[in-house]
């Protein structure tokens, strides 16, 4: 069988272990990668994992992660209009 090409936000929240309001808010957000078909939501599956090997990059080479995420969203709201 073929691996899915794009994921649906709440296969996303799955596969980080997050809750599905959070991937919905990262996704929102600009911060996990997402494109829109018709009025679905999808995240490719690449640049999920590739979002997440750079967050562990970004943790390896001494980047707090304390809130990292939320410090993203915040700087994604203050930078851009929401998705909707």
């Amino acid at each position: 069988h073929m691996d899915k090409l794009l994921l649906r936000p709440t296969e996303v929240a799955e596969i980080l272990g997050i809750g599905r309001s959070k991937a919905y808010e990262l996704i929102g957000a600009g911060t996990v990668p997402s494109m829109r078909i018709g009025s679905s939501v999808r995240v490719p599956a690449e640049a999920l994992r590739a979002w997440v090997s750079r967050q562990a990059s970004d943790t390896a080479n001494g980047a707090t992660r304390t809130n990292d995420i939320d410090k993203t969203l915040e700087r994604a709201r203050i930078d851009s209009e929401p998705v909707r």
